[in-house]
């Protein structure tokens, strides 16, 4: 059964160098999506400021990581950050393997 999941955030309050940093230099985020050891899909290349999460639908059961990357007024990119969630598989069981009758003599 497919599932939704929300990525939710908040802004950077100070750069790489650990000065402060004003809310208004922060452009938006960029949101990717990878099945843990498969390669990224961006999902939304600028998530405004102002929007601090994500709606990602139809997610299949495994394993996920999110990737949140900020970006400022000059469309430099930010330090990354990865986050694992999972999506479990809570479907019912399938058959039995390999069964077998055995009839007596």
């Amino acid at each position: 059964m497919a599932r939704t999941a929300t990525a939710k955030w908040e802004l950077p309050t100070k750069r790489q160098s650990g000065l402060p940093v004003d809310p208004a230099e922060v452009q938006g985020t960029e949101i990717a999506l990878a099945v843990q050891g498969g390669p990224f899909s961006v999902l939304e290349p600028m998530v405004p400021s102002a929007t601090l999460e994500l709606v990602i639908p139809d997610l299949t059961p495994g394993d996920y990581l999110c990737r949140y990357v900020p970006i400022d007024m000059d469309d430099v990119r930010g330090a990354s950050i990865e986050v694992q969630f999972i999506i479990p598989d809570d479907t019912p069981l399938a058959e039995v393997e390999n069964p077998t009758v055995e009839i007596s003599p």
